[in-house]
C-alpha cells in the first residue's frame, strides 16, 4: 500500500491518464479542486469512476482551443454562417 506521499507522486506522474490516476483513488476518494469554481466546473468529485470521468472531460476541454476552431470553421465571423 502507498503512502500519502507516494499517492501524490504517482498522481501527479499520471495526471494525463485519467485511467490511471483515478484508480489511485478509494471508493470513497474524494478529488476537491475548489478554484475550478471560478470557471463554472465541479469543485468536488467522489470516486475513481466519477473522478475519471471528470478527469477525461477536463483533459479534452483543455485540449480544445474552441477560439482557434471557430475561426478557422468561420473566417469571417457570422457572415459564414449559412441562413
Amino acid at each position: 500500500m502507498m503512502n500519502a506521499r507516494e499517492l501524490l507522486l504517482a498522481y501527479t506522474a499520471n495526471i494525463a491518464d485519467p485511467e490511471v490516476a483515478s484508480s489511485l483513488f478509494a471508493e470513497d476518494g474524494v478529488l476537491e479542486l475548489s478554484y475550478l469554481e471560478s470557471i463554472g466546473l465541479p469543485t468536488r468529485t467522489v470516486g475513481p469512476e466519477a473522478i475519471r470521468e471528470f478527469m477525461t472531460g477536463l483533459l479534452l476541454r483543455e485540449s480544445l482551443d474552441l477560439v482557434r476552431a471557430a475561426r478557422a470553421m468561420l473566417p469571417n465571423g457570422v457572415a459564414d454562417i449559412p441562413a
